[in-house]
């Protein structure tokens, strides 16, 4: 049975139910074990609840109008697997054949009327126990998969060796703790608007012993020695003291800080991060990367909801680069594509890119994500990303990486990308046909 105790709900079950009565007992009974209830009076209405926040465990009943207990769970079990969101269904006595049916089409459980109240307390207990174990238990999958990885990085770079990673370890520390890393600010041009309203936050690490480490050695070592929570919570903290800054100058710019997937999986440093961006909302926007999202799924998934139930925006960064398609990254509560530079370098010069690119920016709108094209290094590839209708563009052509006071000053000049004139589309057509023949 679920313990009690005075912090406020252990768990959050939805109720989908078209009888108000029924749905209001299961609630009470619930709330006497911590676990909060809401109420769906309807399939449609489920879906739509689940849109907006998912919780810990289903009941569902199967007999309602408009969708029926059978349909609405096959269409839950199309955003989110038996692991990740149980579901028990709540069936006439004796119906055994609607038990098979909804355990064949994703149902955990079920429970038959007129319902045994601690039976059914029983099973919640269970279901919602051995979602906590999985979910721990992918957290350790993918963090060991993750040291691992960056062990075998490290050692790429020339740091297998104990003793010199160590130092180098040692020499991070003192360098969050003296601010020797910098953030510096790439401008993301907003193509029809043709405004600056975010930049990407990169950080850069000058050691007056080391010289410059690039961010590729720093960052898994920082994830590898344990680091990585410490050097994150500083650039959120670095990001929206610099974007008060830039308010206070007349601009209003959203930073996007990346987010290591090491970072995500911890339950305990999401909190943190939480109550940090609390303070600004809108200051700051959370990039996670394709792969790591891909290394772990489900606890991708699960940790991503919070920050958008916390109404934080969240892109997946280097999309095209990891094994995902768009149809799994509708599930997750994410925002903003941002298309991998590798497919932008060469658009204006490939025959295929274009149509990848084209129509990776078409599927993501159908499916209400925004879409930023990195790597972006002329005006030609800046104009033909346009005329396919791409949101944002980021690279060298719209803005180099900037500390502070440099990225201010370019937002205070006349001549930058984003006030130039608009380009000629039909101009730049001919000229690209007359380029390639």
């Amino acid at each position: 049975m679920l313990g009690v105790t005075n912090e406020g709900p252990q768990a959050r079950v939805l109720i989908i139910d078209d009888d108000a009565d029924a749905a209001e007992m299961l609630s009470r009974r619930l709330g006497v074990r911590r676990i909060s209830a809401t109420r769906a009076s309807s399939g449609p209405d489920a879906l739509r609840l689940l849109k907006e926040q998912t919780p810990d465990l289903v009941l569902l009943d199967f007999t309602m109008p408009v969708m029926d207990g059978l349909e609405t769970l096959e269409a839950i079990r199309k955003h989110y697997s038996a692991a990740e969101l149980p579901v028990i269904m709540v069936t006439a006595a004796g119906d055994r054949q609607i038990m098979l049916n909804a355990i064949g089409a994703g149902a955990n459980d079920y429970v038959s009327k007129p319902i045994d109240f601690e039976v059914l307390m029983a099973r919640v207990a269970v279901h919602l126990r051995v979602r906590s174990e999985f979910r721990r238990a992918m957290a350790e999958q993918g963090r060991l998969q993750r040291r691992l990885d960056n062990r075998a990085r490290l050692e790429e770079l020339g740091y297998g060796d104990t003793t010199k990673r160590n130092h180098l370890v040692e020499a991070l520390r003192r360098a969050i703790a003296t601010d020797e890393i910098e953030l510096y600010y790439q401008p993301q041009l907003r193509l029809r608007q043709r405004t600056i309203e975010s930049a990407e936050a990169l950080m850069r690490w000058t050691s007056p012993q080391l010289g410059t480490v690039p961010a590729d050695q720093f960052i898994p070592l920082a994830e590898d020695s344990g680091d990585i929570g410490m050097l994150t919570e500083w650039a959120v903290a670095r990001a929206i003291r610099d974007h008060s800054a830039l308010a206070a100058a007349g601009h209003r710019i959203r930073f996007a800080v990346n987010l290591s997937a090491t970072v995500a999986s911890n339950a305990g440093l999401v909190d943190r991060l939480l109550k940090q961006i609390a303070e600004a909302p809108k200051a700051i926007s959370l990039e996670l990367t394709e792969s790591a999202i891909f290394d772990n799924p489900e606890l991708a998934i699960i940790k991503l909801r919070r920050f958008a139930e916390a109404g934080i925006r969240v892109a997946i960064d280097d999309y095209g680069t990891g094994m995902s398609s768009l149809s799994y990254i509708q599930r997750l509560p994410v925002h903003e594509l941002k298309i991998d530079r590798m497919f932008i370098s060469k658009l204006t010069s490939s025959h295929r890119d274009p149509l990848l690119v084209r129509s990776t920016i078409e599927l993501a709108h159908a499916l209400d994500f925004e879409v930023v094209a990195e790597g972006v290094e002329d005006a030609d590839t800046l104009a033909l990303l346009s005329v396919m209708g791409c949101d944002s563009a980021q690279g060298y052509f719209v803005g180099s990486p900037m500390a502070l006071p440099d990225f201010t000053a370019f937002l205070n000049a006349p001549e930058r990308a984003d006030q130039q004139a608009p380009f000629d589309v039909t101009s730049f057509l001919r000229t690209a046909i007359e380029r390639n023949g």
